[in-house]
């Protein structure tokens, strides 16, 4: 296997499966934001008819399910995606030239997708075990956004990614410590203070169902006893702090291989290469 060189970006297939992820995955979370608000009410259901003088109540439902369609962790993060690959498509000449359309950042955003990955699994595994999550529930459209912001963006992110890093490699002392790891930690650590402010906000209009976008984060009923609400607060965001730091030095350390594995083979001309290479000598005599 060897580095992936930029070219021209009309000339780059990358740019191209830029294109496609991006658009691809646009595409299915504004459908399933208009779904969602204007038609299905997926979360929070419209209350009935009950006199005009009552229409604000009515209607609450569709800036309700738009708020807690924002608080999703996974969305926000099909959002950081989707925006670093519509910034990427118009500045491919930047690709791996700058610190925001390097590696680094890269790998950051990869980080977080391989995190909504992983909770969407665990979601769906233990739902079905438990009886919980029954596909009969949801809708067709669900069906699909859900498919596609959770599981196929991940999965081209990281194939896009896997292509085009290896690069450079990053130096732990000057690069992973003093910016990479801030940078994966960053996100993650400012989504857990959104999720409190917006629960402290519901839980003053005595909502309490959806006050928490996720169970395992609702620090006044904790995933573990006789821990206070304060302490769940310290818990969960240190333990944000050790899993994307985690993952993110996991990330580094694979970058750093690939990029030793790139230098070693970039001047050999590989078993694939060779069958490139007799089929185009074959068509030429053809010719």
């Amino acid at each position: 296997m060897k580095q992936h060189l930029n070219k021209i970006w009309y000339k780059d297939y990358l740019w191209y499966f830029k294109i496609f992820t991006a658009g691809l995955a646009l595409g299915f979370l504004i459908y399933g934001f208009y779904m969602d608000v204007f038609v299905e009410y997926w979360y929070i259901k419209p209350y009935p008819s009950i006199g005009i003088e009552d229409k604000f109540y009515q209607n609450h439902a569709h800036f309700q399910n738009f708020d807690l369609l924002m608080s999703f962790y996974s969305v926000q993060v099909n959002i950081i995606t989707i925006v670093w690959l519509i910034l990427s498509i118009f500045n491919h000449h930047k690709e791996n030239k700058t610190w925001f359309f390097g590696v680094n950042v890269k790998l950051a955003i990869l980080n977080w997708d391989i995190i909504m990955f992983i909770i969407f699994w665990i979601g769906i595994i233990t739902g079905f075990r438990t009886n919980q999550l029954n596909l009969g529930d949801f809708t067709t459209a669900q069906k699909a956004c859900t498919t596609v912001t959770h599981f196929i963006l991940p999965i081209l992110f990281f194939i896009y990614v896997f292509i085009s890093f290896g690069t450079t490699t990053i130096s732990l002392k000057k690069e992973f410590w003093i910016k990479d790891l801030w940078l994966s930690v960053s996100y993650p650590l400012f989504y857990w203070i959104y999720v409190l402010i917006r629960a402290k906000i519901w839980l003053l209009d005595y909502e309490t169902l959806w006050a928490f976008p996720y169970p395992f984060l609702d620090i006044y009923n904790p995933f573990i006893e006789n821990v206070s609400p304060t302490g769940m607060v310290f818990l969960i965001g240190f333990s944000f702090f050790l899993i994307f730091g985690g993952v993110q030095l996991l990330l580094t350390w694979f970058n750093n291989a690939m990029y030793k594995v790139f230098l070693k083979n970039q001047n050999k001309v590989l078993w694939y290469e060779k069958i490139i290479i007799k089929i185009k000598t074959k068509i030429k005599k053809r010719k």
